[in-house]
């Protein structure tokens, strides 16, 4: 017998071989997603007021797709001036990050009204945006909450015609390093 044949007929996989690794790897797999799953949450979010029509998951709050300043976004949260929103986690909060902005629409555009942004803890204003138009860039939120497990997002406007708010591709780290979502 050839010694490179019998090396190479060595490293043949058997079945039952290929079987056990198949079975390790789907569980192993199963296991990773339900560690992901675990990881992340979403947030509790309840609108107390909106200015117009109803708060929307995942869309504008006339249905249409988020986009703030040209940038479309797949997750947020779509409200109306003068607007409040309830935001609720399960586990004491560290720090939370995303955008807002006005939702870019023809008719925003054509009625270019402000909106101010801001994020309150306990009553206390903990981070505001400048006036947003629909043109204007998306603001950046990345603010510490200091372990506060409820927090208000609201949105303000002295006309509030066309002002589709948008809080986009939001999430709150939590303390125990868990994720929780806000909007799809």
């Amino acid at each position: 017998m050839n010694w490179g044949m019998s090396m190479y007929r060595s490293n043949i996989v058997k079945t039952e071989e290929m079987e056990e690794s198949r079975w390790f790897l789907e569980n192993m797999l199963k296991f990773l997603r339900a560690q992901d799953k675990l990881s992340q949450v979403k947030a509790e979010v309840t609108c107390l007021k909106q200015g117009w029509g109803e708060l929307q998951d995942g869309c504008s709050c006339d249905g249409k797709p988020l986009v703030l300043a040209g940038r479309p976004f797949v997750s947020g949260l779509g409200t109306h001036a003068c607007s409040e929103i309830v935001v609720r986690v399960p586990v004491k909060a560290k720090r939370l990050t995303g955008w807002c902005g006005i939702n870019q629409s023809p008719l925003a555009e054509a009625h270019p009204n402000p909106g101010v942004f801001s994020v309150e803890v306990g009553g206390k204003t903990v981070w505001r945006s400048g006036e947003q138009r629909v043109s204007d860039p998306p603001a950046r939120v990345d603010i510490k909450l200091a372990g506060c497990r409820e927090f208000t997002l609201r949105v303000q406007a002295g006309n509030i015609d066309y002002v589709h708010a948008v809080w986009a591709d939001m999430q709150v780290e939590l303390t125990n390093g868990w994720v929780a979502r806000i909007g799809n």
